[in-house]
């Protein structure tokens, strides 16, 4: 029996931003030819989500793997989800109208939040 895994992509996060991009075409200006610019916008990746997974690069990826494993001439017996997490929480304590922490109080009380999520973080593909 032999092992392999497929490792979930992220989707990638980031934002458009507006570039300025030469059209090719030029124009006559005080200082010689001067390249006649246009604005566009243009996605700039600035990461890959914690939390978000791309579900079509990872189908093809997977997809991919298991024409590999067939290949080689082995049977694929399973495929199994690795599932991943992660969690965030906050918590305090009231203050009093001058942002001082009420003391002594028994029944001040305090605020939090929390949540938790899990996702797919991979596939391991088990074959003979």
């Amino acid at each position: 029996m032999k092992t392999f895994f497929v490792q979930s992509e992220m989707v990638e996060t980031g934002d458009f931003v507006e570039k300025q991009i030469g059209t090719g075409e030029f124009k006559k200006g005080l200082f010689g030819k001067k390249e006649i610019m246009t604005t566009e916008k243009v996605w700039v990746k600035s990461g890959n989500s914690d939390c978000f997974i791309d579900g079509q690069v990872t189908a093809k990826k997977l997809a991919e793997k298991l024409a590999e494993i067939e290949k080689l001439g082995m049977v694929v017996h399973s495929v199994e989800s690795v599932i991943s997490g992660n969690w965030k929480y906050e918590t305090g304590s009231l203050m009093n109208q001058h942002g001082l922490i009420i003391k002594n109080k028994t029944n001040a009380g305090g605020w939090g939040y929390g949540y938790g999520y899990s996702y797919t973080s991979g596939y391991i593909i088990f074959a003979k």
